[in-house]
C-alpha cells in the first residue's frame, strides 16, 4: 500500500523533530515531507554533532499533492501555509499543533480523547487545532474523574517548560544556567528574565511572548474542551514558568460534591487505565515523563482542610501529547477521505 504524503511545516522546531520521529518510530503509513517554519536560515541542526540537513522552503511546491499538512512551525509560517493551500484549492487535511491559527474562522479545537464524534468526510476538511498540552491533559483528566466522582470545584498550577518557547528557550535556559555558574552575564532574549534557578511568574516586560499569552490560551482551549465534553467544571487556572528543560507538570485541587476516600480515586484511575504513582512508588516527573505517551499521576491526597477535595499531582511529555493528538487526528481524517 502506497504511503500518503504529509507535509511538515516547521521541520527544524524540536515539534516537528518529534512528529517526524514518530512517524518514522511506528512505521506508520505516511512519507513525510518536511519544509522550513520559519524565514530564513535553511541549514537545520540535526544532532549531537552539529550536522545538518537543508529543509525546502515552504512554498507552493512543498504543499502540491499533500494528503495532510501539520504546523509545527512559527505563526506566520502556519498562516503562509493556509494561504497557498486555500489559493491552490487544495482538499488536504490541515492539523495546527501550535495552536496560533485558533483564531481563524472555521478552525476547529479538536482532542479525540473526549470527542462523543468523528468528524464526518466535510469536516475534515476544516482547519483543526491540537490544543495546548496545558489544557489537553487537565482536560482529559478531569473529564475521566468526573464520570466517576462529580466535581464542583478545581483550581490548577500549570508549570510549563522551557520548551514551550521552542529551541529559543531551551537554548538561553541552558546559556543561561552556564552563565550563572561561570559568574557571567545573562541572556535573557526569550524570558527577559532569569529563568535559571527561578519559578517565573511572569516573563520581563521586553519577553517576545508574555507568559500571559501562554496562559490566556491555555484557558480559552481548557474551556473549549470542558464544554464539548459537558458537565465538568472550568478550573480557576494559574501558569508559571519552570526551570526546566522539557515536560510538563500540573498541580490540581479538586474538590468534589461528596466526601471521597483517596484510594478509591487511586483504584477508579488505574482501573481505567492511567499510569498511577501511589504511596509506595515515586511521584512522576517531567523528566521521568519524557518520551512517554499520556499522562501520569502521583498519590492522591485528601486536602487536610477540606474532606471534599483531593491534591493531585499530573507530569506529562509536553510535546509527546500534542504529536499524539495530532497522529489521531490525522488517522481519523485520513480515514475519513478514504
Amino acid at each position: 500500500m502506497a504511503k500518503l504524503p504529509v507535509t511538515i511545516v516547521g521541520g527544524e522546531t524540536l515539534l516537528g523533530h518529534e512528529l517526524h520521529d514518530l512517524v518514522a518510530e511506528r512505521h506508520l503509513p505516511y512519507r513525510t515531507h518536511s519544509v522550513q517554519g520559519q524565514e530564513g536560515g535553511d541549514r537545520i541542526p540535526t544532532g549531537e554533532d552539529d550536522s545538518a540537513v537543508v529543509l525546502a522552503p515552504l512554498d507552493k511546491d512543498a504543499v502540491a499533492g499533500a494528503a495532510a499538512v501539520l504546523l509545527a512551525g512559527s505563526a506566520a509560517s502556519s498562516r503562509k501555509a493556509v494561504k497557498l493551500l486555500r489559493s491552490a484549492g487544495s482538499r488536504a487535511a490541515v492539523i495546527d499543533l501550535t495552536g496560533e491559527l485558533d483564531d481563524q474562522p472555521g478552525a476547529k479545537l479538536r482532542c479525540p480523547a473526549i470527542e462523543k464524534s468523528r468528524p464526518d468526510i466535510e469536516a475534515s476538511r476544516a482547519l483543526h487545532i491540537v490544543p495546548h498540552a496545558g489544557a489537553a491533559v487537565p482536560a482529559e483528566f478531569l473529564t475521566l474523574v468526573h464520570g466517576g466522582f462529580p466535581i464542583q470545584r478545581v483550581v490548577a498550577q500549570v508549570l510549563v517548560p522551557a520548551s514551550e518557547q521552542g529551541r529559543r528557550g531551551v537554548v538561553e535556559l541552558q546559556k543561561q544556567t552556564v552563565a550563572l555558574l561561570s559568574l557571567k552575564k545573562l541572556p535573557k532574549d526569550s524570558f527577559d528574565a532569569q529563568l535559571a534557578f527561578s519559578v517565573l511568574p511572569a516573563y520581563g516586560a521586553d519577553a517576545p511572548v508574555p507568559l500571559e499569552q501562554t496562559e490566556l490560551r491555555i484557558e480559552r482551549h481548557l474551556a473549549s474542551l470542558l464544554l464539548q465534553a459537558g458537565g465538568v467544571p472550568m478550573p480557576s487556572v494559574r501558569v508559571l514558568q519552570a526551570p526546566v528543560f522539557h515536560g510538563l507538570s500540573l498541580s490540581l485541587w479538586i474538590e468534589f460534591e461528596e466526601a471521597v476516600d483517596a484510594a478509591r480515586i487511586e483504584s477508579f484511575l488505574s482501573d481505567a487505565g492511567v499510569d498511577v504513582r501511589g504511596t509506595d512508588l515515586d511521584p512522576p516527573t517531567n523528566v521521568g515523563m519524557t518520551g512517554q505517551t499520556g499522562f501520569a499521576v502521583g498519590p492522591v491526597h485528601t486536602d487536610r482542610n477540606n474532606r471534599r477535595a483531593c491534591w493531585l499531582w499530573l507530569a506529562a511529555d509536553n510535546f509527546r501529547v500534542s504529536v499524539e493528538i495530532a497522529l489521531e487526528l490525522l488517522r481519523q481524517l485520513t480515514q475519513a477521505e478514504a
